[in-house]
C-alpha cells in the first residue's frame, strides 16, 4: 500500500519523522557541514563501488602528486582538494575532472582554451550511476574525441558516425533521424557508448563523450567505437593506454546557451564543438565535465567488437543539500523540492497478534533493579523513606504477577489488564500510566501492605495461552529511620 508522507519540519531542523502505520523512523536532516567545503574530511565524497567482472578495468594513477611529466599520474593535488579525498577514488581510477591533469601535461581533459579548470567547480559534482550494459537500447549516442596529438585534440573527430552496429552510411547503415540510423544527429564524429549514465540527485540522464587516439589504430584507436585494449604501453614501450579511450562524463549544471544540458543524444555537444569553436564555447562546455576515467580492458579480455560481456555499475557518491530543481521539460513533482520513493519488503512490514513472537518476548522481562540494595531510582526522592520501589518491565498487555518467598508462600498478587495496541503514538509516562507503560512498579509490600524482608523471592508471571516466565530477583531492605522524621 502507498504512504505520502510530507515532513513535519523544514529539512534545516533536525527531525525524525514517524510513518507510525509501517513502523518506520526516518531521520531528516540538510547538514552541510556534510558537503564540499563544509569542513568534513571528506569533503563532500561520501564513497564509490563498482561491481566485479570479468572484462573492463581502469587505469589508476601512479600516486606521484605534483610530478606531471607522465600520463600515468593523470590525477593532480588540488587547492579544492586539500585532504586529497577526491585523488583517491576507486583506487584512484576515477575522478573529477577538475583534479584531472591538462593535456598540455599528458594529461586527459583539454588545456585550451587556458585554465579552464578554473571555470570548473568540484561543488558541481552530482552523485551518478555509471552502467555499462550489452543491451543496445540503452546505449548513449555520443560524441567521439580526438586524443591523439594534433590541433583537434579533444574535438570531435571528423570520420563517419556509426549505429549501434557499427555500421557507417558506407558499410550498409542506413540514413534518416532515427537512433538505428548511423547519421543519426551527425554524419561524422559520433558512435554509441556501451552503457548510460544517471545522475541520482535530479532523475536525469546524462550526456558521454569518449576519446580515441586515431594514432594508435593497432590499439583500436581509430575505428570510432568503444573498445580499450588491455595494453597500457606497446610492443616498443610507448604509452598507448588502450588506444586512450577517455570516458567523460558530463553534468547538467546551469541553463545557457552554450551550458551542456541533459542527455540529448549529444547534439548539444556534437554542434557546438564542431568546426573551430570559440574560447567562450569550448569553456562553456568542458567545464561542465564532472567525472573522468581512463579504461582499459581486462589482461586476456578481446573487447573489440565493443560489447560488454557483462553488466557493470560504476557508483559515484557525493553530499549535497536538498535543493529545489526542475529539469528542463519535466513535469514539477512536489513543488520541485525532493521527493523521494522507496519499498519495503512485506517481511518487515509491521504485523500484529503474531502469539510466537509474543511467547518469545517473555524471556524479556525483567525486574529493575535486580539485585535491589535499598534503593532505586524509581522512588520518588532519597529524602522518603517510606518509598520503596522496583519496576517489572517489559510485560504483556494481559497477565496475572504473582511473587513468593523461596519457600513457596504467595505474598502479592497483582492482575494486569490493559490495551494490547498502544501504536498511535500516545505520550507515555512510565510506572505511570498503566493503561499503556509496559510496565507495572511494585512497592516492595505484601498483600497486607507491610514492606516485604529482605531476601530472595520468586516472581512469576502467567500470561495465558502466551505463556509463563520466572524471574528471581534479589531485595535489600532498608530499615525506617524515624529520627529523620
Amino acid at each position: 500500500e502507498a504512504v505520502n508522507d510530507i515532513s513535519t519540519y523544514e529539512v534545516s531542523v533536525k527531525n525524525s519523522e514517524l510513518i507510525s502505520d509501517h513502523g518506520i523512523k526516518l531521520d531528516i536532516y540538510n547538514d552541510a557541514s556534510m558537503e564540499f567545503g563544509g569542513g568534513s574530511t571528506a569533503n563532500g565524497f561520501l564513497g564509490a563501488t563498482i561491481t566485479d567482472n570479468s572484462w573492463l578495468s581502469f587505469l589508476p594513477d601512479n600516486g606521484a602528486g605534483a610530478n606531471l611529466t607522465t600520463i600515468y599520474d593523470w590525477i593532480r593535488p588540488s587547492t579544492a582538494d586539500p585532504g586529497g579525498v577526491y585523488q583517491d577514488v576507486l583506487g584512484r581510477t576515477w575522478a573529477p575532472a577538475k583534479s584531472c591533469n591538462l593535456d598540455a601535461l599528458t594529461g586527459v581533459i583539454p588545456s585550451s582554451p587556458p585554465v579552464i579548470t578554473n571555470f570548473m567547480k568540484v561543488e558541481d559534482l552530482a552523485s551518478v550511476d555509471i552502467v555499462f550494459t550489452s543491451d543496445r537500447n540503452k546505449w548513449t549516442r555520443s560524441v567521439v574525441l580526438e586524443s591523439g596529438s594534433g590541433p583537434g585534440r579533444y574535438l570531435p573527430k571528423t570520420s563517419p558516425s556509426k549505429d549501434r552496429f557499427g555500421k557507417t552510411l558506407a558499410t550498409g547503415g542506413t540514413s534518416g533521424t532515427t537512433e538505428s540510423d548511423a547519421d543519426f544527429i551527425s554524419a561524422t564524429g559520433m558512435s554509441w557508448f556501451p552503457g548510460y549514465a544517471i545522475n541520482l540527485e535530479t532523475g536525469e540522464r546524462l550526456n558521454i563523450a569518449f576519446c580515441e587516439n586515431s594514432l594508435l589504430p593497432e590499439e583500436n584507436g581509430a575505428d570510432m567505437k568503444f573498445n580499450p585494449t588491455s595494453n597500457v604501453k606497446n610492443g616498443n614501450g610507448a604509452d598507448v593506454l588502450g588506444g586512450m579511450h577517455y570516458i567523460w562524463i558530463f553534468g547538467h549544471n546551469l541553463n545557457g546557451t552554450n551550458d551542456v544540458p541533459k542527455y540529448d543524444f549529444g547534439q548539444h555537444l556534437i554542434t557546438k564543438l564542431s568546426g573551430s569553436p570559440s574560447t567562450t564555447v569550448k569553456r562553456a562546455i568542458y567545464k561542465d565535465i564532472m567525472w573522468v576515467s581512463v579504461p582499459l580492458a581486462r589482461f586476456g579480455t578481446n573487447f573489440n567488437d565493443g560489447i560488454p560481456d557483462s553488466d557493470v555499475k560504476v557508483r559515484l557518491r557525493v553530499a549535497k543539500s536538498y535543493r529545489p530543481f526542475l529539469s528542463s521539460g519535466a513535469t514539477a513533482v512536489n513543488g520541485s523540492n525532493p521527493s523521494y520513493e522507496f519499498n519495503i519488503p512485506a517481511s518487515a512490514e509491521i504485523s500484529t497478534n503474531q502469539s510466537e513472537l509474543a511467547s518469545d518476548a517473555l524471556d524479556m522481562i525483567r525486574v529493575v533493579p535486580n539485585p535491589y540494595y535499598a534503593y532505586s531510582s524509581y522512588e520518588k526522592t532519597r529524602e522518603d523513606q517510606l518509598d520503596n520501589r522496583v519496576r517489572i518491565v517489559n510485560l504483556p498487555s494481559s497477565c496475572t504477577i504473582s511473587i513468593y518467598t523461596l519457600n513457596g508462600t504467595l505474598i502479592r498478587q497483582i492482575k494486569r489488564d490493559v490495551a494490547a495496541d498502544v501504536s498511535l503514538g500516545q505520550a507515555v509516562q512510565e510506572g505511570k500510566d498503566d493503561n499503556l507503560a509496559s510496565s507495572i512498579d511494585w512497592d516492595l509490600k505484601n498483600t497486607s501492605g507491610i514492606t516485604i524482608a529482605s531476601g530472595v523471592y520468586y516472581i512469576h508471571i502467567d500470561a495465558g495461552s502466551l505463556g509463563e516466565k520466572v524471574v528471581k530477583w534479589l531485595g535489600v531492605i532498608r530499615p525506617i529511620d524515624l529520627d529523620t522524621f
